[in-house]
């Protein structure tokens, strides 16, 4: 741990060393974030209107508003920095003992202030503010932890030494600070169950944290420097780039936000745990307010080593991009240890987005040997594990050491001295002792407290904040999960419907397309998904489980509106939901009727939907509609546990077609928007200019040490974003738009390539392979495929662009197929590929060498190394999905 800095003490002048370095160390860094210019008009030129579809539209228009900096709430000055300074030590008043604290800080401030409005220069000003600040912060820092040495230390009669000795004694203190995590990584370390330098940056951001905040929850901006250079060596690696990136972003602003973070309400359960397990609190110390604002703070510092969360790539980097946006997240991070929900504008209403508080960790299932005696796999005791010591801690055992052999010694009646276990199994016998001791109404929840606190690696408030962002994604009508949910109940229920508008008198039919219309809204409104990143899943060979990640259904509780519902878990919770919801249609119907006959027809008609609802057919219906693969499995509903997707619950969102990007807008008061990431030119300009502002706050082009892949990214995923590919970082280096780059580089060459001739031995090839492939999969009769010879013999008299021969040709077939939408997506997906496949080698090269190459996937086909990129096809003339080689070879549509 050599990055540690070593304090010396050995006299005054070391001191001014140290003080001299450090004012070389603490170098202001770029805090630029990127903004997009709008292109010109006229960019694509005729030959590209003439030939784009309605994709040609899409890419001519701008598609994300140009990002400006954060308007900042506050205004930066130096009265705002004056009065935030003088505040600094208000806390110290109420104690008799810091008199002589308070006088020496009044002295410096009142001298400062002075000095400062004879100033000549604003740079004076400033450095004279500085100077103040960290004067005053240091003996503020000292007085709150070690008061009793502060009379030997202030020397009335010099304002520079007392200095001297207070920053002397600041170093012993930070030394001890930086000591202790040094003592927490050995430990981790040496457990061997968990990343022991994730640990470490996470408690470093507690630490930071607390040093910059006083007891009474004032930001002290005085001690910065302190911290920049005890926790950022000369060559920071990724995460001390992200501290130094919030140290240089952080002034007396912030501090009416700070203030705005109170505790969370007695109600709000959710938000004390991800206090407790934050900050690692006994369930002895009551919460207050500066516990909330020391865990905001706390989450700002670690952004940059939080992993991400086990969901597609593209939420995950979403979640990330409010990094530059300090204020907004600090404000989020008040909501949601206040109140337990985030709140956002949702087609211009306001809705509440909630988190779980369960954290996916393998370390809880690891294979490891306990001794009777508490030592671990030989090495170290349970009471020395920091993750052993904060579960137990979460579930109310404060006195681990105390309590461990009475605790684990049911797992020893055999009469052996050791055992195979899991962690989890571990965390499980002090639930059952501390349950005993004190029993809670579900003896469950402390096991899940003791899971919760043992995630050590991950920051508990910045999972609530992801996950409650992930839920964004399943908002609308058309999100994946949603629109899935909604659909199946609409086929499940479709002959229903069809009957009773059947079976009606005539004035029964309007209302009857009133009720499903009411119906099917109160289904979209009535349901909420939360996003769950430790769903248990299936049992494991050593006795344990797995957890997936994934979307849980609520039902939203009409007369206690903040609050996250009720789960819709089992087969009988879903249809039980769908009855109550056909009810509260029917009746909110009928307020609008005042003809008693069309109410009853009302009645009739919400009472045939029940019945309906009621018969051992329909949820086997639902779900089958929900998920194809479910006519496979033999009693879906009853085996329900056993399926990845039903509509109560959808585990593996990861995958690329699933998932959505969450753009949360700059203001972050704009209506949640979700872009499909089926929109290639949507998804690929995302990613390039993500990757602009990512070079702009963390320099990743010009660190020559990191990784491939991004340290963010994490290989569970379906795929890993390539920020060093050599694609983005040509566009990285660029002057130009992502729009504009986009057009050089992929839409204007490849549309050249498209326009080639094709000759007639392509024509025929192609037309042979292609009709092979149709009579294959049963796509032809004879009648249609005498129909669709004649209409190539008509296409292949007439010269032809190879976009244009590929476009007249598949629109053809698909008129003369008539086929459904699955079987279409399957006929374009076969047509596009035959057609690549077929084109001569050199039209193939050129087309790979102008595709984009952004992500790499966790499975490679017959061990051929690929990539996922982006190339202009063909036949649309607009930008495809596809899959490249390492070398460029081997173009390939990917299958959607």
């Amino acid at each position: 741990m050599a990055r540690y800095f070593l304090f010396s003490v050995i006299s005054s002048f070391v001191a001014l060393l140290c003080l001299a370095q450090e004012k070389l160390l603490t170098q202001d860094h770029r805090e630029q974030v990127f903004a997009e210019q709008i292109p010109p008009k006229g960019l694509f030129d005729p030959l590209l209107e003439r030939l784009q579809t309605s994709a040609s539209a899409h890419l001519k228009q701008l598609h994300e508003a140009p990002e400006t900096k954060e308007t900042l709430p506050y205004a930066v000055s130096i009265e705002n920095d004056l009065r935030h300074l003088k505040n600094l030590w208000t806390g110290l008043h109420a104690n008799p003992n810091a008199k002589n604290v308070t006088a020496y800080c009044e002295k410096i401030f009142n001298k400062a202030k002075a000095e400062i409005q004879t100033a000549s220069s604003e740079e004076i000003k400033k450095s004279t503010l500085k100077d103040a600040s960290e004067r005053i912060g240091q003996a503020v820092f000292l007085a709150e932890r070690c008061l009793n040495e502060m009379p030997s230390l202030i020397n009335p009669a010099s304002f520079t030494l007392s200095n001297l000795q207070i920053r002397l004694h600041c170093m012993k203190e930070i030394k001890k600070l930086t000591a202790k995590c040094k003592a927490y990584w050995d430990a981790q370390k040496e457990a061997g169950l968990q990343d022991p330098d994730l640990s470490l940056k996470l408690l470093e951001a507690q630490v930071i944290a607390r040093i910059l905040l006083t007891n009474s929850g004032q930001l002290n901006l005085g001690m910065i420097s302190f911290v920049r250079t005890a926790f950022v060596p000369k060559n920071p690696l990724n995460n001390q780039l992200g501290v130094t990136h919030v140290l240089s972003t952080m002034n007396s602003s912030w501090q009416p936000v700070i203030d705005d973070i109170t505790k969370p309400a007695s109600s709000n359960y959710a938000s004390q745990e991800v206090l407790r397990a934050d900050l690692g609190l006994s369930r002895k110390i009551p919460l207050n307010p500066f516990h909330s604002k020391w865990a905001a703070l706390k989450a700002l510092f670690s952004l940059s080593s939080q992993e991400t969360s086990r969901d597609c790539f593209a939420s995950a980097w979403t979640m990330k991009k409010p990094y530059d946006y300090f204020m907004q997240s600090l404000k989020d991070y008040g909501e949601l240890l206040n109140y337990g929900y985030l709140t956002r504008m949702v087609d211009g209403y306001p809705d509440q987005f909630y988190f779980k508080t369960s954290l996916a960790d393998e370390a809880l299932q690891a294979s490891v040997t306990l001794a009777s005696s508490g030592l671990l796999d030989d090495k170290i005791l349970l009471w020395n594990i920091p993750a052993i010591v904060a579960a137990c801690r979460q579930m109310g055992i404060d006195d681990v050491q105390g309590v461990t052999c009475t605790a684990i010694k049911n797992l020893f009646k055999n009469g052996s001295d050791s055992t195979q276990i899991t962690p989890a199994k571990i965390i499980d016998c002090f639930a059952s002792y501390a349950n005993l001791k004190n029993k809670q109404r579900d003896p469950q929840q402390r096991f899940r407290q003791g899971q919760y606190g043992f995630c050590v690696t991950q920051n508990h408030l910045l999972r609530a904040w992801e996950t409650a962002l992930v839920g964004m994604a399943e908002v609308k009508k058309n999100n994946y999960a949603r629109s899935k949910f909604h659909s199946s109940v609409q086929l499940a229920l479709q002959n229903t419907w069809s009957t009773l508008k059947a079976n009606l008198p005539r004035e029964g039919f309007p209302l009857a397309i009133q009720m499903q219309k009411t119906f099917e809204e109160m289904l979209h409104r009535q349901s909420r998904f939360v996003y769950n990143a430790a769903i248990t899943w299936e049992p494991t060979s050593s006795g344990g489980y797995s957890t997936k990640s994934g979307f849980e259904l609520y039902k939203r509780q009409l007369n206690q509106p903040y609050t996250i519902g009720q789960r819709v878990a089992t087969p009988d919770d879903f249809r039980t939901f769908l009855i109550e919801l056909a009810h509260l249609a029917s009746t909110s119907l009928a307020q609008t009727f005042h003809s008693t006959s069309e109410i009853l027809l009302l009645e009739e008609i919400a009472s045939g939907l029940t019945h309906s609802m009621k018969q051992e057919n329909f949820l086997h219906a639902a779900f089958c509609s929900y998920d194809e693969p479910h006519t496979q499995v033999v009693d879906p509903v009853t085996n329900y546990l056993q399926l990845e997707k039903t509509p109560m619950t959808i585990l593996g969102c990861d995958h690329p077609y699933a998932a959505e990007i969450i753009d949360l807008g700059i203001s972050f008061l704009q209506d949640v928007k979700t872009i499909p990431p089926k929109n290639p030119y949507a998804l690929i300009k995302w990613i390039l200019d993500l990757a602009k502002w990512k070079d702009q706050t963390q320099w990743y082009l010009r660190d020559s040490s990191l990784d491939q892949y991004d340290p963010a990214m994490n290989p569970q995923q379906a795929f890993a974003m390539i920020f060093e590919e050599q694609d983005v970082k040509t566009f990285v280096n660029s002057n130009e738009t992502s729009d504009r780059w986009l057009y050089n580089q992929i839409i204007q060459p490849s549309l050249f390539i498209a326009q080639a001739p094709v000759d007639d031995h392509f024509k025929e090839t192609f037309t042979n392979h292609f009709i092979e492939w149709l009579q294959q999969n049963t796509l032809l009769s004879n009648s249609t495929l005498i129909s669709l010879e004649t209409i190539i013999t008509q296409i292949n008299r007439h010269p032809m662009t190879m976009q244009e021969y590929a476009s007249c040709f598949f629109h053809q077939l698909d008129h003369l197929i008539q086929a459904d939408e699955s079987s279409k997506r399957q006929l374009s997906f076969a047509f596009d590929s035959l057609f690549l496949q077929t084109l001569p080698a050199a039209v193939t090269e050129q087309l790979s060498h102008h595709a984009i190459r952004f992500a790499k996937p966790n499975w490679n086909p017959d061990g051929l190394p690929l990539s996922f990129c982006v190339f202009l096809n063909p036949r649309t003339a607009s930008l495809a999905f596809g899959t490249l080689a390492e070398d460029r070879t081997y173009l390939n549509i990917l299958d959607e």
